[in-house]
């Protein structure tokens, strides 16, 4: 992965010391927590048991020696993680960072050990930020059948050499395509993926979060406290310029436009402007996108991510070889992401 040094922009005499740089664990970041919830110590083909809900069998009471109520087992479903390694070696040269030579804490040959340098400690933190939008980008669009649209079948993925980077897990998004499908029950069609333009409305936007909740199984709507639409950037936007364009009084106002943000029936929206970055970039082709406006009414305990051990995700080898003159990064993890409960979800794309 090749990082762009352009858009660096922080003031340089802000730039930290190595030893006061502070390297967040991925799952520590506020948005990925907030989001999912984290399983920590799964392994390969571990099973997720799934119960379904109890049948009746509560009747009059009896008097002595009651009889036995014919018991009836819930039904009962399994899945299974299948955690894959992900990660990257990240390679660096003091030739990479010329413009900022006079702000190295070496001298002379040891110039080139980027790892003594004041100017590695902000590097960290940039790409501390980068590995965590990554991150999103794999547990939502990773698909271990991924095809670009030139391949056969064809598929999604505007560039061949893009595939590496999206098919070491089935992500979220695959698992949700397959519970959610077009026309059924937990399916909300958003018309504007389809036109031309594919420009959303407001007033589409505000009906897609309406039908999601209405339509929605009477189990998922019994979570309502804990319930949250995530939903694509332009959905976000447009539901509030939806409410801003309707004239509503200053209740409704206090009641849609929460202290974290919008909310619709007081179900918080969650905004993933990573989505709508990763489909512009990679699944848009000839100026078509892949369904760019996409919504998911659930809950975070309902799409988990699991690691092995959440222990690896703290580790960040970084080493200077003296042979090739160049600092080295490497990050390694086993990653999963699962839908728990498929009757638990509502899907608009």
């Amino acid at each position: 992965m090749k990082w762009t040094l352009s858009i660096f922009n922080t003031p340089i005499d802000e730039i930290k010391d190595i030893q006061q740089a502070v390297l967040s664990t991925p799952f520590e970041n506020e948005t990925l927590t907030n989001n999912h919830l984290i399983i920590d110590g799964i392994t390969v083909q571990q099973d997720i048991p799934i119960f379904g809900r109890g049948a009746l069998v509560m009747t009059s009471g009896p008097g002595c020696e009651p009889s036995v109520t014919d018991p009836t087992m819930p039904d009962m479903a399994k899945k299974s993680w299948e955690p894959n390694r992900v990660g990257y070696r990240l390679s660096f040269c003091e030739t990479d960072f010329d413009k900022f030579f006079s702000y190295m804490k070496a001298d002379g040959v040891r110039k080139a050990d980027l790892t003594l340098a004041d100017f590695w400690g902000w590097l960290i933190i940039y790409l501390e930020e980068n590995h965590n939008q990554e991150l999103h980008r794999k547990v939502w669009f990773d698909d271990k059948s991924i095809t670009w649209t030139g391949g056969s079948p064809a598929g999604q993925l505007n560039l061949l050499a893009k595939v590496p980077f999206y098919n070491q897990i089935n992500g979220l998004f695959k698992q949700l395509f397959a519970i959610a499908t077009e026309g059924s029950a937990q399916h909300v069609a958003i018309a504007a993926n389809s036109t031309t333009s594919q420009a959303l409305t407001n007033t589409e936007a505000f009906n897609t979060l309406e039908s999601m909740l209405c339509d929605a199984p009477i189990r998922l709507r019994a979570n309502l406290d804990k319930l949250r639409y995530y939903v694509t950037d332009s959905i976000w936007c447009q539901f509030d310029s939806y409410l801003r364009s309707q004239a509503v009084d200053s209740s409704f106002n206090r009641i849609e436009r929460t202290s974290i943000g919008l909310a619709f029936g007081g179900i918080p929206l969650v905004r993933m402007p990573n989505w709508d970055v990763t489909i512009a970039g990679d699944f848009t082709t000839a100026g078509t996108a892949d369904k760019p406006h996409r919504a998911v009414l659930t809950y975070k305990e309902n799409i988990p991510i699991g690691t092995e051990s959440e222990s690896n995700l703290e580790e960040m080898d970084i080493f200077y070889d003296k042979k090739d003159r160049k600092a080295y990064m490497d990050v390694f993890f086993h990653l999963d992401a699962k839908v728990y409960l498929d009757g638990e979800i509502m899907f608009a794309y």
